[in-house]
């Protein structure tokens, strides 16, 4: 224990030896006894903390310059430990300066370094500072000379060309005593040589993370491409479709076979229009590269309704291979076709009770609003795999866990071998029956699988399996890509002796000093599959492959829950666009009125407008309207083109006129206009004939029948 009240019990000491009492002697041997008994109830750490502080030291790293590790390597051995405490706690006798070396050194690497030997904030504060000293100088020379420089810049002073740094110039003054290992108020090269070290180390890291990276980039680019190939033909289907089952008998499988391949993808990719990445999309459909896909790969919940459904069916026919014959029995009038009331109600009177409504959906593919024999005929070639129709059975996934470690010894060893062969971080349906056949598990497979995939996404991870190497793995590979840019890169920086195997001890040893903060024992019990102390290149960078999907907050919701100005109004193409985050109208739409139509005042215009000879007109009589005064008709009519603009798709209200004329309407003899629109704007004005003389034009939209306010449509 740490020397709690070492004065008092050495005066008490003193004062038994001077006085010769035995009753003195005795008093002191019963402190320090229960000083010792009260030191046990405390951690190792808090011990050395106490040892610190009896010794005037002003922080545990400190203690760990001057007396533990100075050689400055960034570990100790149980050598250089007992060593520092014969100098800072001499009265402690060896079995206890073992016990408290055993408290430091819990996972018996035989060594322990400053995160093992000090506070949780003091080794964080610690491990920042060097990392960010190996990133920022080239050495501890060029340490003092910054060092220098800055507080020359900032104060005003000379530099000065010694190659010392003092306390004043080094701004951070609770590094500065732990490296001052003379106490001489000032720090030199030769007591910076942990910088050289890092630096060194930072060095590494670097040209490893650069040759790594553009493999890195092209497979998140690879996998970002995947699956956004995967969402987006999801959201066609969905829009075009309304349910992943109609789309799958409309669009992707039409032999009716249940299953499809490539160029079937390809080909319904085409129809649909769809103008996406289609061999992203087969990846992502065909993750088990077994060139086929099925509707439990593309939507698993109504496949399993389906599935159900067949099963049920199986049960009420006499041909459990033809299961579309129910339909004989749903249909008791014999009129060849049920409606969806009608196909719901025999269903669910004969016991069929589970989401009837969206299996008459589904079993209605071509919107007929009723559902025939041939319709159900599908059944009888599907294949159903059987987790579709089983139910959750967690006692035959435990047992099936504990097969996997009898037969090879090791989880993540049999996680590797038999169920992710691809080391994808993932296993289907069929790679996990091939496993079971493998270990020779003659439980419920169908139960176990289901009670693994609780969320039928089709596929499970090791967290399924075993939750606790998964996140040892997941926070190794994280740290990994973050600071190598992958795992087979970070092995060769850590693997410092190029011997291709790392103990166990040398991998405790790298993995602290280049700053990972997981369990090192747990973790290198998950990567260790043969259970021989020894890491191999082949027992880790597997990782790589993984799959890491990162939790993040939805970019559609800020913190206060409001959405963001780009989600917040989805008319991309309107000429202005506002948005508050205040409750109320948060989106207004001003679009142009150009070319409207009369009985749509506020749509948008065609867009493409072309010029058109006007046709001849007969003798109709000169009028004065809007967009054709002339003061002088005379002087300008026979050498100026005249230009109108006509609604676009519809009858002008001057050609109700004109065929009222020619039946005699009074008004319309008067040149009077019988209707007009609600709303002013360009293209909304009745039009009267111009006389004739002259090039004559109109604007109208393309694709549009002309027609002039003068003729009557046929």
């Amino acid at each position: 224990m740490a020397p709690v009240g070492e004065s008092s019990r050495r005066g008490s000491a003193r004062d038994a030896q001077g006085n010769g009492s035995v009753a003195l002697q005795a008093k002191a041997t019963l402190q320090i006894l229960a000083e010792q008994s009260g030191a046990a109830q405390k951690s190792a750490t808090e011990q050395l903390a106490d040892i610190v502080s009896y010794n005037d030291l002003q922080s545990s790293l400190q203690a760990w310059f001057h007396h533990f590790d100075l050689d400055q390597s960034g570990r100790i051995n149980y050598r250089e430990f007992e060593r520092a405490l014969k100098v800072l706690a001499p009265e402690r006798n060896p079995d206890n300066v073992m016990k408290l070396w055993q408290g430091l050194d819990y996972d018996q690497s035989g060594e322990i370094s400053f995160d093992e030997f000090a506070y949780e904030r003091d080794a964080e504060s610690w491990s920042n500072f060097r990392r960010w000293c190996g990133s920022v100088f080239q050495g501890s020379k060029d340490m003092i000379r910054q060092l220098k420089d800055h507080y020359a810049e900032i104060s005003g002073l000379d530099a000065g060309s010694d190659e010392v740094v003092r306390e004043r110039e080094f701004c951070e003054g609770r590094f500065f005593h732990a490296f001052d290992l003379e106490n001489e108020g000032c720090i030199y090269a030769k007591y910076l040589r942990w910088v050289d070290r890092e630096v060194k180390m930072f060095k590494m890291k670097e040209a490893a993370k650069k040759s790594a990276q553009k493999m890195a980039r092209l497979k998140a680019r690879h996998a970002q491409e995947t699956q956004g190939a995967l969402r987006s033909f999801k959201e066609c289907l969905q829009k075009q479709y309304g349910n992943m089952f109609k789309a799958w008998r409309g669009a992707l499988d039409t032999n009716s076979s249940m299953t499809m391949q490539r160029a079937e993808l390809f080909k319904a990719v085409k129809t649909l229009n769809w103008k996406g990445d289609c061999r992203a999309l087969w990846r992502a459909l065909d993750h088990d590269n077994s060139g086929i896909t099925t509707i439990e790969e593309l939507d698993a919940n109504s496949a399993q309704l389906l599935a159900e459904f067949k099963l049920f069916a199986q049960t009420l026919t006499d041909n459990p291979k033809r299961p579309s014959l129910i339909f004989n029995i749903l249909d008791r009038h014999k009129r060849k076709k049920l409606s969806h009331a009608q196909f719901i109600q025999e269903c669910e009177g004969r016991g069929f009770t589970k989401n009837t409504k969206m299996l008459a959906n589904c079993m209605d593919w071509q919107d007929k609003k009723f559902i025939t024999e041939v319709d159900l005929q599908f059944l009888d070639v599907w294949r159903t795999p059987a987790w579709l129709t089983a139910s959750p059975d967690p006692e035959a996934a435990e047992s099936f866990k504990h097969q996997l470690v009898a037969r090879l010894g090791h989880i993540v060893k049999a996680w590797k071998v038999l169920m992710d062969k691809d080391q994808s971080n993932s296993c289907n349906w069929h790679e996990f029956q091939q496993a079971a056949k493998s270990v020779r598990f003659t439980g419920d497979v169908a139960g176990a699988w289901l009670a693994l995939d609780a969320d039928l996404s089709g596929s499970i991870s090791l967290e399924e399996i075993d939750s606790d190497a998964h996140a040892s793995l997941t926070e190794f590979k994280v740290w990994a890509d973050s600071e190598f840019g992958g795992v087979k890169s970070a092995f060769k920086v850590l693997d410092a002796d190029g011997s291709g195997s790392l103990s166990f001890h040398e991998f405790k040893l790298a993995c602290r000093n280049y700053g990972f903060p997981g369990d090192c024992r747990r973790l290198f019990k998950s990567l260790d599959q043969q259970g021989e102390g020894m890491l191999a290149m082949h027992e880790v960078f597997f990782l790589d492959g993984w799959k890491i999907e990162e939790q993040k907050e939805s970019p559609a919701m800020s913190e206060s829950g409001s959405k963001t100005p780009e989600q917040g109004n989805k008319h991309t193409g309107c000429l202005l666009e506002y948005w508050t985050e205040n409750p109320g109208p948060g989106s207004y739409t001003i679009p142009s009125s150009f070319g409207h139509c009369e009985r749509v005042p506020g749509a948008r215009h065609g867009g493409a407008f072309s010029f058109a000879g006007r046709n001849k007109l007969g003798n109709a009589p000169r009028r004065i309207g809007p967009a054709k005064y002339c003061p002088n008709l005379l002087a300008t009519t026979p050498n100026r083109p005249a230009y109108s603009f006509s609604a676009p798709q519809t009858r002008p209200a001057s050609a109700d006129a004109t065929a009222k004329t020619r039946r005699g309407n009074t008004s319309a003899k008067l040149g009077l206009a019988v209707s007009r629109p609600t709303t002013p704007g360009p293209g909304a004005y009745d039009t009267e004939p111009l006389s004739p003389g002259g090039p004559k034009f109109t604007m109208r939209p393309r694709r549009a029948l002309p027609l002039h306010p003068s003729k009557t449509p046929d």
